[in-house]
């Protein structure tokens, strides 16, 4: 008896181990992976970078001409305090960035070295930064002479010349694209070489002045664009605003108000796309409740004729400025205006809001397949399209040659909308004979591609009837397919690359 009651004490602790370790076994939690770690890293830089009150370009613009022409020695000086806050600020940001990122778990597969990199970087960011202030605050105390304030020079030399560039070149290996919204445009020109000589006042988000010019003078291709779908009615004499223009945002103009209430040239923005304008509206909206701007600081929706278009922002700037900011999603466009007081602002902003206007085509020019086709076409890839009924039947209901944004294709892509699933599969099985699923960069080919992951449909990459290099490619979901050619494989490859998603939405 005894020993059968330890024969069955022992089945019992074997049992209840066998359980306990596939309990610990089902609950353990599954591995971190890299596109885990780039949300959560992602998430850190918007939740630190997001309630800036200033960007790093707008903090460095505020210290050059104090080094250059500082005032006296020995005394506080506003304008010192005002760049001492945001010093600070930027500085602080990077270093809880850096606490932040240690905390979450790195992948196995992510690439260490180039982490280890990003916050080494973070460091040296921080770290330049407290020593810019640490200097001006010993500077308003009489600790340190003017000649060593200007030796600061050769700190801001370094940060901009390589510090930063590191640290962006890092972001950008990691795919960590929402940390660069610190940045808020390119990088000044140190004191020693071309100080600016009559900085404006800094705002929190900058809407930087270009000598004026006549209106389009020196617009690129996506600036006249981006130009020409805004309503003249409400923005006139539109100029460049290069240093807005980034990665992320693929034309930016400057335009003059048509009627009176702006206190600054309102500044107009095309992103690459959808995820890259929310990204920057919600970074600017940190903490702001939904309560109408009429209420006050808000961040919420808006509309026009009763139809959802954007989010609408309105917070204080820091010169004694206040802002509105707000998106057409549609059309992957952001605006920034301000103005004295908020009064004033909002009121301007609800007579000029719906400043994005769509060209509509003849009736006799499109057919309404054809029109709903080019609706569904983002214009900052392709623009003035033309129908081409020849290409029409059963199978196709509508198709269009349109005018490529940017260069690279020879001829003008050709867009062209299916009837049914089976029309494009037919037509497209008529496209792939004998290639096979290497990719395109790998030569001829037909394989799946996809967008930020999700698989969209077919790219085909092949030669020409004329000498020319064919990639098409299909959007499954819309029935739609595109053409475009250029001299070479290399040529409409590249092109392919930053320009296939030209779907709008």
């Amino acid at each position: 008896m005894i020993l059968a009651g330890k024969f069955v004490v022992g089945a019992i602790t074997f049992a209840i181990t066998v359980v306990a370790f596939y309990f610990a076994l089902v609950d353990r939690p599954a591995k971190p992976t890299v596109e885990e770690w780039k949300a959560k890293a992602g998430a850190a830089c918007e939740r630190n970078f997001g309630s800036a009150q200033v960007s790093l370009h707008t903090a460095l613009l505020q210290v050059a001409p104090l080094v250059k022409s500082p005032p006296p020695a020995g005394k506080q000086d506003p304008a010192l305090t005002n760049v001492l806050h945001s010093i600070d600020q930027i500085a602080s940001a990077f270093r809880v960035l850096n606490a932040d990122i240690r905390e979450i778990p790195v992948p196995e597969e992510a690439s260490k070295a180039d982490i280890d990199a990003l916050l080494s970087a973070n460091q040296d960011v921080a770290a330049t930064f407290s020593a810019i202030s640490t200097t001006l605050v010993n500077y308003q105390v009489g600790q340190v002479s003017t000649g060593d304030l200007q030796k600061t020079t050769s700190t801001m030399q370094k940060l901009t010349a390589t510090t930063l560039p590191s640290w962006i070149a890092g972001a950008r290996r990691l795919g960590l694209t929402p940390c660069l919204v610190i940045m808020g445009g390119d990088l000044p020109s140190t004191p020693s070489s071309a100080p600016p000589a009559t900085p404006a006042p800094p705002s929190a988000e900058p809407t930087p002045e270009p000598t004026p010019s006549p209106s389009g003078t020196g617009l690129t291709e996506p600036e006249q664009a981006l130009v020409a779908m805004l309503s003249t009615n409400v923005m006139i004499d539109c100029d460049p605003a290069r240093d807005e223009e980034t990665d992320e945002i693929v034309a930016a103009v400057n335009c003059t108000a048509a009627r009176n209430g702006p206190s600054k040239r309102p500044l107009v923005m095309r992103f690459a796309d959808k995820d890259a304008l929310n990204r920057w509206i919600r970074t600017r909206s940190v903490g702001l409740p939904d309560r109408g701007c009429g209420n006050g600081d808000s961040t919420g929706d808006w509309q026009h004729d009763k139809v959802d278009v954007g989010i609408l922002t309105c917070k204080p700037g820091n010169d004694d400025n206040y802002l509105a900011l707000w998106t057409f999603p549609d059309d992957n466009i952001g605006v920034i205006a301000e103005a004295a007081d908020r009064k004033t602002i909002w009121k301007w902003w609800t007579k000029n809001a719906y400043l994005v206007t769509r060209p509509v085509p003849s009736p006799t020019a499109f057919s309404p397949a054809e029109q709903a086709l080019v609706g569904r076409l983002k214009t900052s890839v392709l623009k003035s399209c033309d129908p081409r009924p020849d290409e029409e039947n059963d199978g196709v209901i509508a198709a269009v040659n349109c005018t490529a944004t940017r260069t690279g294709p020879a001829k003008r892509p050709l867009v062209m909308r299916f009837s049914s699933d089976d029309s494009l599969k037919t037509w497209l099985d008529g496209h792939t004979k004998g290639l096979s699923d290497a990719g395109c960069s790998n030569g001829d080919s037909a394989a799946a591609w996809n967008h930020e992951g999700t698989v969209k449909g077919t790219l085909v990459c092949k030669p020409g009837d004329d000498d020319n290099y064919l990639a098409i490619w299909t959007f499954d979901s819309e029935r739609i397919a595109v053409i475009a050619e250029a001299a070479d494989r290399g040529t409409i490859r590249a092109w392919w690359a930053k320009n296939a998603n030209l779907i709008v939405g």
